[in-house]
C-alpha cells in the first residue's frame, strides 16, 4: 500500500511583509494505491466508488481516513486456480462523500482533519 497525504500551501503578499511572501495552509489532497482481494468479483470496489479505508501501520494501530474516490482500478483475472479475485486500485481524498464529512485520524487514534 502506498499512501499520500499532502496540503498546498499558497503564498500571499501582504502589505506588512514589505512585498516578501509568506505562505497560508491550502486544501488537503491525497492520494492511495492498493490491492484489493475478494472471494467474487462483484465483491471488489468499482470505480467511482467512495470508500473509507484503515491503513495499519502495525497489527493494532492505523490511519483512518475518510473519503477515497477510486478514480482507476485494474482487475487481475484469474481463469483456473482457487486464488481469490483481485484488483488494483488508485483512489483521491474527497473532503466529502459517503454520506458525510470526512476524517484524517492518526494512529494514535487523534483526528487530524477537520482541525
Amino acid at each position: 500500500m502506498h499512501l499520500t497525504i499532502a496540503r498546498d500551501n499558497r503564498p500571499t503578499p501582504t502589505g506588512r511583509t514589505a512585498g516578501l511572501k509568506s505562505r497560508v495552509a491550502g486544501h488537503w489532497r491525497g492520494e492511495v494505491e492498493f490491492t484489493a482481494y475478494a472471494a467474487s468479483p462483484a465483491a471488489l470496489p468499482q470505480k467511482g466508488q467512495t470508500i473509507g479505508l484503515r491503513i495499519y501501520v502495525n497489527a493494532a494501530q492505523y490511519w483512518e481516513v475518510r473519503w477515497w474516490e477510486i478514480d482507476e482500478k485494474s482487475d487481475d483475472v484469474k481463469v483456473e486456480g482457487s486464488e481469490n479475485y483481485s484488483c488494483r486500485i488508485h483512489a483521491v481524498f474527497r473532503a466529502r462523500g459517503g454520506g458525510g464529512v470526512g476524517a484524517i485520524v492518526t494512529p494514535a487514534g487523534t483526528t487530524w482533519w477537520p482541525e
